[in-house]
């Protein structure tokens, strides 16, 4: 799969598109094939680095890939072991 991903704060330069194996979804999560992402005002305060305290908190829980983008559309293409609550049709 693809992914633009970065590794540390500072610059849209940061940003990098990478090749990347199809995650597997844990127990109580879902993979979502998308289709369309945007970035928002978190997405780039974190990219830039803005403000220091609140990255320093999410940054303390956050995986070193990070992948920004909050806002998708999509479909559901595998659902963790638990189900999550979703329901095929």
């Amino acid at each position: 799969m693809k992914a633009i991903v970065y590794y540390e704060a500072g610059s849209l330069n940061a940003l990098q598109f990478i090749e990347t194996d199809k995650p597997a979804p844990a127990g109580d999560e879902v993979l979502v094939k998308i289709h369309s992402a945007s970035l928002n005002p978190l997405d780039s305060h974190m990219l830039l680095g803005m403000p220091q305290l609140l990255r320093k908190l999410i940054a303390r829980k956050s995986p070193k890939m990070k992948v920004p983008g909050v806002d998708l559309a999509g479909v559901v293409e595998a659902v963790g072991s638990s189900g999550c609550g979703v329901q095929s049709r």
